[in-house]
């Protein structure tokens, strides 16, 4: 029996049940059984999480965990755009958001992230944590219950991060931003 490799095609034929036949152009012939075990396992990867952080912290006595980034809205237009980051960051029973805040040069107590909503609502995430400075820099902010019904409801439509005596503004949405958001929250249980 053939595996699949991620590199070939499989054609179903629409007439009848049978798999497509082996010809000159590269078709492999597979039963109709196999092609739907390849589909089934194709969808658990795409859905199952994937969790950058998922540990017990034994000084803390809890259980941390936190999503990969992802990108929830876009600087400009053009193509190589820079894009707002962020990651979901669960700690016993206390929730964050986190963004990279890198499009900014120093953080402090006063810095945060405003993201504005499809429904006019404006969403503000404080720094929590100290001063920092550089390339790699995040706003980490509370994430309740209210935050996380509105963005499991609404999109992102313009965001503005706040450094210390720097600011950028992300004015365009993307498409995938509630998709990033709620599939994140979801691996969370949130």
């Amino acid at each position: 029996m053939e595996r699949y490799t991620g590199n070939e095609f499989y054609i179903i034929s629409i007439h009848n049940q049978a798999s497509g036949r082996h010809s000159e152009r590269g078709l492999r012939n597979i039963d109709n059984k196999d092609f739907k075990n390849l589909r089934s396992e194709y969808r658990k990867q795409n859905t199952e999480c994937r969790l950058q952080l998922d540990e017990y912290d034994p000084f803390k006595k809890m259980k941390h965990q936190q999503t990969k980034e992802f990108e929830i809205i876009k600087k400009d237009k053009s193509h190589n755009s820079f894009t707002l980051r962020a990651r979901i960051v669960k700690m016993g029973n206390a929730t964050y958001m986190s963004f990279l805040a890198s499009s900014v040069e120093c953080i402090n107590n006063t810095s945060s992230v405003e993201l504005l909503l499809e429904n006019d609502k404006t969403l503000k995430f404080y720094h929590k944590y100290d001063v920092d400075c550089g390339s790699n820099i995040c706003i980490t902010g509370n994430l309740s219950t209210t935050k996380i019904q509105y963005l499991k409801n609404h999109r992102i439509i313009a965001a503005k991060v706040n450094g210390a005596k720097y600011y950028a503004n992300f004015l365009t949405p993307m498409e995938s931003s509630l998709y990033n958001i709620n599939s994140n929250l979801k691996c969370l249980k949130l």
